[in-house]
């Protein structure tokens, strides 16, 4: 069994579901601290005939004591309406646009969200099923757990999912906490993945890199899938 785990970001940016797409079982890591520090938790960048813009909900509560799971949106501030607008100006005239808008305009439109953790897995999910990813989805909160931190808790999750291989990445976060042998004395092997930089079509004017899933989506749709699976090395 192959397993990543990440914190549920928002709209995330693409390499992220090519590591999804490559893994057996992707892990929501939702039981550990929300970080104070400017993140993409709640926010990520589109690109529109202006170029570059954030997209970022707002959230309430945010302490040093609060989980992911545990953060709430600032719903008092109209930021479904916005975010939509924003979605629909800059893509409505992409390739597949209309093809794929459906999903989104409900979750903008129609739905109401208390928690930000349940938006983040909603609309990873719906992207994941648009494009054809078929990996099966857990929450590590839902898998009762005993309470620990760092390199642990990873160690049990994995240990809970039966995994044999580790999928993470390369950057500073993930070698904060890696400690290989211990992975090893578990019987799990760790594949380190990095990420190419690949073009695919995009509209007004020069290509951008590190955007949001949506900018692939609806510009490539259906072939989404294979730039994605360019993009990552193991």
């Amino acid at each position: 069994m192959k397993v990543a785990i990440h914190q549920p970001m928002y709209l995330p940016w693409q390499p992220l579901f090519s590591k999804i797409a490559s893994v057996d079982l992707f892990v929501f890591f939702d039981d550990v601290q929300y970080p104070r520090s400017r993140d993409f938790f709640n926010r990520n960048i589109i690109k529109t005939l202006n170029g570059e813009q954030y997209l970022t909900v707002p959230v309430k509560g945010k302490s040093a004591l609060r989980t992911i799971r545990e953060i709430k949106v600032d719903n008092d501030q109209p930021w479904q309406r916005k975010h939509w607008r924003s979605i629909l100006m800059s893509y409505r005239k992409t390739s597949f646009f209309s093809q794929f808008k459906g999903g989104f305009e409900d979750i903008y439109q129609n739905k109401s969200w208390e928690f930000l953790c349940d938006l983040n897995v909603t609309l990873i999910k719906l992207i994941c099923n648009l494009i054809g990813i078929q990996t099966q989805f857990k929450v590590s909160s839902d898998l009762d757990l005993p309470p620990c931190k760092g390199i642990e808790h990873i160690l049990n999750i994995l240990k809970a999912t039966e995994a044999s291989q580790y999928v993470t990445g390369q950057g500073p976060g993930s070698l904060r906490y890696m400690d290989e042998r211990l992975f090893k004395q578990n019987g799990i092997e760790v594949v380190r993945c990095s990420y190419n930089q690949i073009k695919y079509p995009q509209l007004w004017g020069d290509f951008i890199s590190e955007l949001s899933i949506v900018d692939l989506l609806f510009n490539c749709g259906t072939n989404s899938k294979n730039y994605l699976m360019k993009l990552i090395n193991h």
